[in-house]
């Protein structure tokens, strides 16, 4: 310990924001520093900027509440209590605006950096899905009506892998034709004829969904199930899946080697058992749509085999929508596509940081720690250090533990029945 010629003492202020009806205000500190050898001084903290102008919330305490929602599926009102037992002022109502200002305001302007991060992305492979989600009021259509997020992603062998979420008012085939309007490459999908007017792509098909065709046609009585053609049929995918698992850890040219070797003769094969089984099965019937399917989507099945990049299923696109199936189970709807326009992008971000071993809180609270100030959305230069891969929030937001559930190949790659 070492004697200071000096003593410190608080004359007033306080370190919170205070809130009255809508208006916030803050009183900063204000020491007194009493030099032991003269008279006082007054010392007075500068003022931190706050997130919005005349909003109390912090970037922390926004960031943990978006993470909980948007990565555990809790909703704003949900965690009521806790905000109750914990005395602190703001409410569910609270937190939906300050999301969406934060969407409207400042994560606005990433979006387009990570959107042209996707469309040229090294591999060249966009892998899409989509489902309902519910928003009461939109103009023009009734309330209850139903929407669509559309997930966009990259493959699972990508060097920065991005998952992006668009909320759209229907499932039109215009929608993804209109955000995928400059990419050229694989857009690897399930079989809806929507994707078919995306221009200037070679469209990739899932051979979990070809398989799921011959599972449905299966027989219910079980003792006839080993020897069907259904069954057959199935194990014949299964061989497939079981030989391009042995390949997973390979760099894509070898990986396209070993497949033309190995896994392209298994699906020649299957193709040639169709097309003999074909005449001796009863029209109109699941297995003969099953076969109808693989007959028809017979380039889109192959497409597989011509590049070690390309998986064979979109299993990257279902999983990304798990979170999304949560948040519908759990907080049901958006009240309007604003909220939903921020929800896509409150989704786009945390699971982006997830897929590149960032912690999704962190991340957030980097981001709002980061976009302030008067024109940081001009400086693009600026933006591009903000990107989940830039070196900035690899440092700081890096998870102790990462996660890797968007890159390991999916499980059961070889499915039960």
């Amino acid at each position: 310990m070492h004697s200071m010629p000096f003593s410190i003492k608080m004359v007033s202020g306080s370190p919170w924001y205070e809130r009255k009806g809508d208006v916030m205000s803050t009183q900063p500190l204000r020491y007194t520093i009493q030099d032991l050898t003269g008279g006082p001084n007054i010392y007075q903290t500068p003022c931190p900027e706050p997130l919005f102008k005349r909003s109390y919330i912090s970037e922390s305490v926004l960031a943990h509440e978006i993470a909980d929602k948007y990565c555990l599926g809790i909703p704003y009102n949900r965690s009521q209590f806790e905000r109750n037992r914990l005395n602190v002022p703001y409410t569910g109502d609270d937190l939906s605006r300050w999301t969406i200002n934060l969407y409207e305001k400042k994560f606005i302007y990433l979006m387009p950096l990570l959107w042209d991060s996707l469309i040229t992305n090294d591999e060249q492979i966009i892998q899409a899905d989509e489902t309902t989600f519910l928003v009461l009021r939109i103009d023009g259509k009734e309330p209850g009506s139903r929407s669509y997020i559309w997930s966009y992603n990259t493959c699972k062998t990508a060097e920065h892998p991005i998952h992006l979420y668009a909320f759209e008012m229907g499932r039109s085939g215009d929608f993804p034709a209109s955000r995928l309007m400059e990419f050229v490459g694989y857009l690897v999908t399930d079989a809806y004829p929507g994707y078919n007017k995306v221009a200037r792509v070679i469209h990739v098909l899932c051979w979990i969904h070809a398989r799921r065709k011959f599972v449905e046609a299966l027989p219910t009585d079980r003792s006839l199930l080993v020897l069907s053609k259904q069954f057959n049929a199935i194990q014949k995918i299964d061989e497939m899946f079981k030989q391009e698992a042995k390949l997973q850890n390979l760099d894509a040219a070898t990986r396209l080697e070993e497949r033309d070797l190995i896994i392209r003769p298994l699906v020649k094969c299957f193709y040639d058992w169709l097309d003999l089984i074909e005449p001796t099965i009863i029209p109109k019937t699941k297995l003969a749509q099953a076969v109808s399917y693989c007959k028809k989507y017979r380039n889109e099945l192959f497409a597989f085999l011509d590049n070690g990049n390309l998986p064979m299923h979109n299993q990257v696109s279902e999983l990304s929508m798990r979170n999304i199936a949560i948040g519908r189970k759990n907080f049901l709807f958006y009240g309007s596509p604003r909220g939903a326009n921020a929800g896509t992008c409150m989704y786009s971000l945390v699971e982006t940081a997830v897929a590149n071993h960032l912690d999704p809180e962190l991340y957030l609270n980097f981001l709002m720690e980061n976009m302030k100030g008067e024109n940081f959305e001009k400086s693009r230069d600026h933006l591009e250090t903000l990107l989940p891969w830039a070196d900035m929030p690899q440092k700081k937001c890096l998870q102790s533990c990462p996660s890797d559930r968007r890159q390991k190949s999916p499980k059961p790659l070889q499915p039960v029945l």
